[in-house]
């Protein structure tokens, strides 16, 4: 909307905002106030919340990019995700998008599906949910229906709610064209994911197995190596830190042959975790904090989460309480950076509360 639109929106709400009031607002010259701040917020139809998480992205983001064609920016900024490159890539996105504002409604809903599946991807499940709530509640391009659909089952997923990510899920799985082997893969990943969260290990493993088919047929390498994060977690879901651990390992070394560097480093986290089972707490330390160097070189915070989050819970179990304390503290305030409920994140959040603090 122009600075105009917005002022006559306000003007109708009852609570009128000077053109030139906007103009200073934007430009960073006035501070809007918390009560104007979030009048705007409800003239841009933005939550709150939404708002806070891509204040998060756009800290974590490089440097803007000088590129202004879209099709160019789309391509730095996948390029640099399968690289690893988080600040190069939302930087890239972020650019991507709003050069597309401008354009058409199909390079408009492009932008909006590509920045749901990177917000969801850093821990902003809410945020990927917010924009993909407005994208389908109108009409879809064809060629985006499966991607938004699925990143909506994603998005409800890792936010807790299965019976609705299962819903989208099957509506995706239903447009699938026969010869579409990536998306065909990308929906079986998510249904075992869910599988697995369900306790379903059976059904969870045979519809990762053929994610992994799926993708192995599109050339998609990316997605089988999040496939095989997948089964790493079936591994431990079953008990079997022995195939955790060697699954794991088999996984890292695939990102690593394919330059899937923020895998690499999850699929590492999962080693560390097998270490630990296993009764090595001094190798799973040691490659927690292998781990925990790379995501910081990348400014992973979801991995940095996980990473802290281990290294208290093995060294409150190994007699090191000081230094146990200081890593809970970094698992405190990173649980800040993501919405997913997982056991972890689940664990951390309990444990606050009752100390009378909140992520």
């Amino acid at each position: 909307m122009t600075l105009r639109a917005v002022a006559g929106l306000a003007a109708e709400s009852g609570k009128p905002i000077p053109y030139s009031t906007l103009a200073r607002i934007e430009q960073g010259i006035l501070d809007p106030g918390v009560k104007r701040l979030q009048q705007l917020l409800r003239l841009y139809h933005v939550p709150l919340q939404a708002a806070g998480d891509l204040l998060d992205l756009e800290d974590m983001a490089g440097e803007a990019p000088s590129e202004t064609d879209p099709a160019a920016l789309y391509r730095i900024a996948t390029d640099a995700w399968r690289r690893g490159a988080i600040g190069e890539s939302l930087a890239a996105f972020i650019a991507f998008r709003a050069r597309c504002e401008g354009g058409s409604e199909a390079l408009r809903q492009k932008a909006t599906v590509a920045f749901a599946v990177t917000a969801s991807s850093l821990g902003k499940h809410r945020l990927s949910k917010h924009l993909l709530d407005d994208l389908l509640s109108g009409e879809v391009e064809h060629d985006l229906l499966v991607p938004a659909l699925l990143q909506a089952a994603i998005a409800w997923h890792w936010l807790g709610g299965l019976e609705a990510a299962l819903a989208f899920l099957g509506r995706a799985e239903f447009h699938l064209a026969p010869d579409a082997h990536q998306q065909r893969g990308w929906v079986f990943h998510e249904r075992a994911g869910i599988l697995l969260v369900r306790r379903e290990l059976a059904a969870a493993s045979a519809s990762i197995d053929r994610a992994l088919a799926a993708f192995r047929r599109a050339k998609d390498e990316p997605g089988y190596g999040r496939a095989l994060g997948t089964r790493v977690g079936i591994c431990f879901a079953k008990g079997d830190a022995a195939l955790a651990l060697r699954t794991a390992q088999a996984a890292r070394f695939h990102a690593l042959r394919h330059d899937l560097q923020r895998i690499a480093t999850h699929r590492k986290i999962d080693e560390a975790r097998a270490h630990a089972l296993l009764g090595d707490h001094a190798r799973s330390i040691r490659t927690l904090e292998k781990a925990l160097a790379e995501s910081i070189e990348r400014d992973d915070r979801v991995a940095r989460f996980y990473v802290h989050y281990y290294l208290w819970d093995i060294l409150s179990r190994s007699g090191d309480p000081e230094r146990a304390r200081l890593e809970f503290e970094s698992a405190a305030y990173h649980v800040g950076f993501t919405d997913a409920v997982t056991p972890e994140s689940q664990r951390v959040r309990e444990l606050l509360a009752q100390s009378g603090r909140s992520k």
